[in-house]
């Protein structure tokens, strides 16, 4: 398959959510979820926390673009 280059509007990973602004999320890479459990002290030896920390789809417009471009054309979608 050749490598194009477009906008995300036309890539298999963008998922439009706002029409009139469009704006929507790319889903190349999934959200992540990483937990500290441990982490410094400022005035020295350590402190627990289970604080976790989730990423999210970034945010992404219409017409920009990535070299991670995939066509929605190249992808054989199910039905």
């Amino acid at each position: 398959m050749k490598k194009k280059m477009g906008n995300c509007s036309f890539c298999a990973y963008f998922e439009n959510v706002k029409r009139e602004s469009g704006s929507g999320y790319c889903h190349k890479s999934p959200p992540i979820i990483v937990q500290n459990f441990v982490k410094e002290h400022p005035e020295g030896g350590i402190e627990y926390s289970s604080v976790s920390i989730a990423s999210m789809f970034p945010i992404t417009f219409e017409d920009e673009f990535c070299g991670d471009f995939l066509s929605a054309e190249d992808v054989e979608w199910p039905k």
